[in-house]
């Protein structure tokens, strides 16, 4: 959630516990998980290169010989008869896992051809060092998790949290930033923000070529305003936060709006063209077309319910968004349409 960057570890610790102890006070943040707060004790090996040269026993034996204990080395490839092959690793006889005794039965080659005791050319010692060292654009950093409780939005408690974190004293080089669900929240919407805006221009397009007119466009564009209205109304209603998928939801909105009123608005073009008035052919337009458009809407919904009502928190907001827009939009398509289709339609 918070992601820490800064040059000194004992800084970046420090400035962690600080960050921890204020997200812990923050309700709705459970389950704060801070990587550097527990060091892990690591295990070194002090050479005596001095000691190891004397005896004559070169300072990268003693490295291979011990990694080949810890983890093994790999010698060769075995390969079956059906042509799988299979790494040979060679490693000390122990069971499970090496403990710190079995260290003492390691002994190390030399170049006069003896072996020589791992103990003798080296000390075994434990240092405390931190769990886990990451780096965001080449810097160090630290990033501190949490989770969110039930009833609790992320964004509502990014806007609280930011108020005490920015209250702490961070040096010159140190700085914190919102990460994980909060960016890819931006990222996501960011991107189905471009893709709402390219079909709504790919349909303007169309629209404009089809009716060869700017204003009769715009006419059946005045179903938007009203799908969205009522999809906000949809969540509001619900309780259900606006997500990603509400998002989802709202993009294919457009095109399912956009239709019944483009529907009313072509059928009212074929009447004028038959010899009708604007009202006249927009009135028969809205009467006929009532049916088709009431049907359409409801087998739309009728088909969404099982989905929005047993989809859970990933499928219920799309669903909702489309349900509360289709009530809306089609309501106002046949009470809006009409009027705006006698007052901007020019007469021919």
């Amino acid at each position: 959630m918070a992601d820490i960057t800064g040059e000194n570890l004992d800084k970046l610790k420090e400035y962690a516990a600080q960050v921890t102890k204020k997200m812990e006070k923050t309700p709705g943040l459970i389950n704060i998980r801070n990587p550097l707060k527990i060091d892990k004790t690591d295990l070194f090996f002090n050479i005596n290169k001095e000691k190891a040269l004397l005896l004559g026993i070169p300072i990268h034996i003693i490295d291979q010989t011990i990694r080949s204990f810890v983890q093994g080395r790999n010698i060769g490839v075995f390969q079956d008869n059906k042509g799988n092959e299979f790494d040979l690793v060679a490693r000390m006889d122990f069971k499970d896992q090496f403990q710190i005794t079995d260290f003492e039965k390691i002994s190390v080659p030399s170049l006069k051809g003896f072996f020589v005791p791992l103990k003798q050319v080296a000390d075994l010692v434990f240092k405390q060092a931190p769990s886990n060292i990451a780096h965001t654009d080449f810097e160090r950093s630290v990033y501190i998790e949490a989770d969110v409780a039930t009833g609790y939005l992320v964004t509502d408690l990014v806007n609280q949290l930011k108020t005490p974190l920015d209250f702490i004293e961070w040096n010159e080089g140190y700085k914190y930033q919102f990460k994980g669900e909060v960016t890819n929240k931006k990222e996501s919407f960011g991107g189905m923000g471009i893709a709402a805006g390219l079909a709504l221009l790919l349909i303007l397009s169309v629209l404009i070529i089809h009716f060869q007119s700017f204003s009769q466009p715009l006419i059946v564009f005045s179903a938007l305003p009203f799908a969205i209205i009522g999809a906000i109304l949809a969540l509001f209603l619900t309780g259900i936060p606006f997500s990603f998928m509400a998002f989802i939801g709202l993009t294919s909105l457009i095109g399912i709006a956009i239709n019944n009123s483009l529907v009313l608005v072509d059928y009212a073009n074929e009447l004028r063209a038959g010899g009708k008035d604007i009202a006249s052919a927009i009135k028969e337009a809205a009467k006929i077309r009532f049916i088709p458009i009431f049907m359409t809407t409801l087998t739309t919904i009728l088909g969404l319910l099982p989905l929005t009502l047993g989809g859970g928190s990933l499928w219920s907001p799309m669903g909702w968004v489309i349900i509360g827009g289709l009530i809306s939009s089609t309501f106002f398509v046949l009470l809006i349409v009409p009027v705006l289709y006698q007052w901007f339609t020019p007469s021919k």
